[in-house]
């Protein structure tokens, strides 16, 4: 049986809907938009290349209805927490993945992604103001909000993936657009801002057997990773 939230004064005040009806528990399902972690990476030699990943994600909470202002958007969402209160919409979270590795074989190109997992539920709407046509009657929302991970709640959960690509396309990656602070503000965006022919943060070198593989974290160039 659906649960039936009822809207307090605060949300009859405002030109939002006063009853959400559920389809069921909430559930998780990949973000919509990853977010890049890495520089570009393309492994000319014999061995393996490992490159550095981590950085500055910031993921916020979503509705599948556009066109509303923020007021009513926030109305929606504590009307929808309302009626289960094990979750909360936070309206973003930003964590700094931890640096770790990963390993590209030989004569692969691409670069790494991190995906983060929402918690997500769905309904009906109702109760909803006349003259509104972004939210009617029986309107069907889907929120949904970033999760931390048990361990440690401010940790965003999500997946740490390969994405393979041509030498082009990892080439034109010239750094890890989440290794700077700003791109907890701006995520994907954060290599734009950098000068031509400058190089910042620091150069690390990884050894793979007899495989050196040098990474710029921050710099203007793609890594090209000759490993012999």
């Amino acid at each position: 049986m659906p649960l039936a939230a009822l809207a307090t004064n605060i949300f009859e005040n405002r030109a939002t809907c006063s009853t959400f009806d559920t389809d069921g528990r909430f559930y998780t399902r990949p973000g919509p938009s990853p977010f890049t972690i890495s520089a570009g990476i393309v492994c000319t030699g014999r061995s393996p290349c490992d490159i550095p990943v981590g950085g500055f994600v910031t993921v916020d909470r979503s509705l599948n209805i556009s066109s509303l202002d923020d007021g009513t958007v926030s109305d929606i969402f504590a009307l929808i927490s309302s009626s289960d209160t094990s979750v909360t919409f936070e309206k973003s979270m930003t964590n700094n993945i931890s640096s770790t590795t990963q390993r590209f074989e030989n004569g692969a190109a691409g670069y790494v992604i991190f995906t983060p997992t929402l918690r997500c539920i769905s309904g009906t709407l109702g109760g909803c103001p006349s003259g509104n046509s972004a939210v009617t009657d029986g309107t069907i929302v889907e929120a949904c909000t970033p999760t931390g991970s048990p361990q440690d709640p401010d940790d965003i959960v999500g997946s740490i993936n390969i994405v393979k690509a041509d030498e082009a396309t990892a080439e034109a990656l010239t750094c890890n657009p989440a290794n700077v602070s700003s791109a907890a503000e701006a995520p994907n965006m954060a290599c734009r801002s950098q000068k031509g022919g400058e190089t910042s943060g620091t150069i690390r070198v990884s050894e793979v057997g007899s495989a050196f593989v040098t990474v710029s974290l921050m710099g203007i160039f793609a890594l090209v990773a000759g490993c012999i």
